[in-house]
This record gives structure tokens, C-alpha cells and sequence, in this order.
């Protein structure tokens, strides 16, 4: 089990990212798994003829529940190959929730050790609003075990995805792991 909310991958590929586009589209358009191509502003058809690319690869809607990871996979050309990196995350909906809480949770962390550095600086007594600082913290730390429940308990999911990703893949030669995992 890995420490990180969104687990990250990278692969090259020997083949060009316009390959790499096609037979993902596919070979995974028409399979169990639900794909969605993401055109953002990111995504592009280069001067050369490659493409760079998002879509995300979720598992079968009768198969989702609450902790079913969605894979996140951007493909942008790298040399003679491509470069594929793949994030694993909740549904949006779940991520936004976690994140907007998260939020809420460190600023009102902030906001009660500045209380209590106030309490204590001004000689007004015991900070009390310390207990509240560990409860928030108690709160962040439950929330972070949450996320690690949920990563195991849809660990089947998220390597049936990265297999559906490099089967779809398979094609283009030995999927060799990245030392560079871009994560901007």
C-alpha cells in the first residue's frame, strides 16, 4: 500500500503517441471499462503529426462504488515514443469533497493555533483552543486512514485498469517504467 492520496505511474513506449492514442481508443472504446476523452487545452495535434492527450479509464459502471478509483492517463510524445503517466484518483465528485474538506480542516487549524498563540502571548489564560487544534488534526489524520482504506479496498480495480492500459498497449512493444514521473 503506497502512502499517496493519487498513486502516479509513468511508462515510454516505443511507439508514437499517435499510435498510442489509437489503440487506446480502440481497444478500450468497445471494452468492460468506461473511457472518456478529456480535450482540454492541453491536449493537442503537434506540427510533426504526434498528439498529445488526456482521457480517463474507469471501471464498468455496475462495478463502481464509492472508493472505485478512476484513472486519470495523459499521452504526449517523447523522443521517437511517447511518455504515458497514469494518476489514480476517486470519482470527482469524491476527490472535490476530500479536497474542499481538507481545505476546511487546515484553515480552521490555522485559525485555532493563531488563537492560541494570541491566549498565550497576551497572558489571557490557557489556550483552549488547542483541543480544538488536535481535534482538527485528529479529524485530517482519519481522513488521510480513509484514503488508504479506500486505495485497498480498490486495489483490484485500479490494477485491472493499469492491465486494460497496458494490454491495449501491448502492441507497441515492452512498456518500460519512466524515471520521470511528471506531476505538474
Amino acid at each position: 500500500m503506497s502512502a499517496e492520496i493519487r498513486p502516479t505511474f509513468a511508462l515510454e513506449l516505443d511507439c508514437p503517441s499517435k499510435t498510442v492514442l489509437e489503440r487506446v481508443y480502440a481497444r478500450l472504446g468497445e471494452g468492460p471499462h468506461q473511457l472518456r476523452r478529456n480535450r482540454s487545452w492541453g491536449s493537442k495535434k503537434l506540427a510533426d503529426g504526434t498528439d498529445s492527450d488526456q482521457f480517463t479509464l474507469t471501471v464498468a459502471e455496475d462495478a463502481q462504488r464509492l472508493w472505485s478509483p478512476w484513472l486519470e492517463v495523459e499521452v504526449k510524445p517523447s523522443g521517437e515514443g511517447t511518455f504515458l503517466r497514469g494518476r489514480f484518483g476517486p470519482n470527482p465528485s469524491v476527490w472535490t469533497w476530500f479536497a474542499m474538506t481538507y481545505i476546511g480542516l487546515t484553515l480552521a487549524l490555522l485559525i485555532s493555533l493563531s488563537w492560541a498563540a494570541a491566549l498565550v502571548i497576551g497572558r489571557m489564560g490557557a489556550p483552549w483552543t488547542l483541543w480544538v487544534s488536535a481535534a482538527t488534526a485528529t479529524v485530517m489524520a482519519a481522513l488521510w486512514g480513509a484514503a488508504q482504506v479506500g486505495q485497498r479496498w480498490s486495489r483490484a480495480q485500479m490494477v485491472a485498469l493499469r492491465s486494460a492500459i497496458e494490454g491495449a498497449l501491448a502492441e507497441c512493444g515492452e512498456a518500460r517504467p519512466s524515471q520521470e514521473v511528471d506531476l505538474g
